[in-house]
């Protein structure tokens, strides 16, 4: 579904009755709790309306708020000092302008691919170095 905004009159409630729902199962799929991903969108939804004006571009807007969720996503989990890579995460594959070409969506889903199992190797690698150093005594 194409969004189509003029940036003058979008308002952080047209924003909220267009994503609020998808928003809260992304970040859902991401945090440990519902609680905390009420309180996250809640974030998600102050830092939109604070800068709604930097959004230049209405062809940007699902990425723009797709970011912005992120970040919020990512402030979450380094106050709680958690590995970030798992929680990243990827806005969804689907929206205005991969519905316009598909062909090049198609064509970078290789790499996507690859760079996803690269994060989780990375991960993998950082995890268990972690575990080693908190739970292996030094000699």
């Amino acid at each position: 579904m194409a969004y189509v905004y003029k940036i003058k009159r979008m308002t952080t409630e047209v924003i909220w009755a267009n994503f609020s729902s998808k928003l809260l199962g992304f970040i859902k799929a991401r945090v440990d709790s519902s609680g905390n991903a009420e309180d996250i969108l809640q974030d998600v939804f102050i830092k939109i309306h604070e800068h709604s004006h930097q959004l230049s571009d209405e062809d940007k807007l699902t990425s723009w708020v797709y970011q912005i969720t992120r970040n919020t996503l990512i402030d979450f989990h380094r106050k709680k000092g958690v590995l970030l890579t798992e929680y990243i995460g990827e806005e969804p594959l689907v929206h205005q302008n991969m519905e316009a070409n598909p062909q090049f969506v198609n064509c970078l889903m290789p790499f996507v691919k690859e760079f996803q199992i690269s994060i989780e190797m990375l991960w993998r690698k950082q995890f268990m170095e972690t575990f080693r150093k908190r739970i292996m005594p030094r000699s």
